[in-house]
């Protein structure tokens, strides 16, 4: 059974009506409020409501589809919606939040995305957060049914928010997003400040976790420290090596955080996201990560592993890692990664790309047509599907 909220009913004959696939996808809400029915229908990132497509939801906002405008999020570091601004930079709603998701300031409320970017059913006064695998209450700061992956957690209440600490950590429903920064300036490595984006809506990282719907992130430092690596990090083995030794380190703990059906499979993916000298390290961090597997078919059995170069740098001393997915893209005028071939990997269309190089910044348009990986770990072999 999915253990996900059927009908919720009011002492005045309200009622709240929600519709699911197999898989636990919403696919309707029904409000009955008085004598009013709103039926508000989910059909991939296209939202319905009483039968009118309302809203086209994108990675880094929404177009209304009355009148076809773009609205962008403004988001902070752990996903809320901040602010909305419509495609000429007007303001249209704002939103403070308490630790746990309660709103203590707003202005507007042109649209129910809120609070770690989930969509928020406030009619009736619900004021219940969607966070697809479970309903959150910001008030109480609990979900409404056990975490599916209590038993790594026996410490702590199996309703408890983020372990009751959400200002340092995200209890997002999502799949694992690693990133794998490049050459920075000293103080940018393994972290989200790498990559931030100028005269851009949200920032790279942001854009490529709403694109997947994928909310939980891990940071590593492809480049050794910078400036301060450069007696190591000039050479791509010595990156492979030092992601390699990252991977063993963390395989085990990062497994065992993956959501995981009734049988104890595995029913979420890695995605590992390089950028320049990253991308040798991403190749040892998913070796060890292969490795692990392999060396623990039953309790890794479903897991999916997909990485994304983007202008890797040194590419022709690379290959991709065996089961693993990777996709290479790579710009003919980059004077400082080149674009050779990495052995293995997907060589992605960048040929209307003549003014573009190095940058992460100019791989920001490619991140909606990301593609999903095609592997998936079944009974011990690494299987398309």
């Amino acid at each position: 059974m999915l253990n996900l909220p059927s009908i919720v009913s009011f002492s005045d004959g309200s009622t709240i009506t929600y519709t699911y696939g197999a898989d636990g996808t919403k696919l309707r809400i029904v409000h009955k409020i008085g004598s009013a029915i709103t039926t508000t229908d989910y059909l991939g990132n296209v939202v319905y409501e009483n039968g009118v497509a309302k809203l086209l939801l994108t990675g880094y906002g929404y177009v209304s589809l009355n009148d076809k405008k773009y609205h962008y999020y403004l988001q902070d570091h752990q996903g809320n919606n901040r602010v909305v601004v419509d495609s000429s930079g007007k303001v249209e709603e704002t939103n403070h939040y308490y630790p746990f998701g309660g709103a203590f300031a707003s202005t507007g409320n042109v649209q129910p995305y809120k609070y770690n970017g989930k969509e928020l059913d406030a009619k009736k006064g619900l004021n219940w957060y969607d966070y697809g695998a479970r309903m959150y209450d910001a008030a109480l700061g609990r979900w409404h049914r056990v975490d599916p992956l209590a038993e790594n957690y026996y410490r702590v209440s199996p309703y408890a928010y983020c372990m009751d600490n959400p200002g340092n950590a995200f209890d997002y429903q999502g799949k694992l997003v690693i990133f794998i920064n490049g050459l920075h300036t000293g103080t940018e490595g393994a972290s989200p400040t790498y990559w931030k984006m100028k005269n851009k809506p949200v920032n790279f990282n942001t854009a490529v976790m709403a694109h997947f719907g994928d909310w939980n992130a891990r940071y590593y430092d492809g480049s050794l420290g910078g400036p301060l690596g450069f007696s190591m990090n000039m050479g791509s083995k010595s990156r492979y090596d030092v992601g390699y030794i990252s991977g063993l380190r963390d395989a085990k703990k990062i497994i065992s955080q993956l959501a995981r059906d009734a049988n104890g499979n595995i029913t979420e993916s890695i995605k590992v996201i390089s950028h320049s000298m990253g991308g040798a390290y991403a190749k040892g961090f998913l070796q060890a990560l292969v490795e692990y597997i392999k060396n623990h078919p039953r309790e890794c059995n479903g897991i999916s592993l997909s990485e994304y170069d983007f202008a890797p740098y040194q590419p022709y001393s690379q290959k991709a890692v065996e089961g693993v997915d990777t996709y290479q893209y790579s710009h003919k005028n980059d004077d400082w990664a080149g674009n050779a071939a990495i052995k293995g990997a997907q060589q992605m269309e960048t040929s209307d790309d003549d003014d573009k190089g190095h940058s992460i910044t100019s791989f920001f348009d490619y991140i909606n047509s990301l593609p999903p990986g095609n592997y998936k770990y079944v009974n011990g072999k690494f299987v398309r599907y």
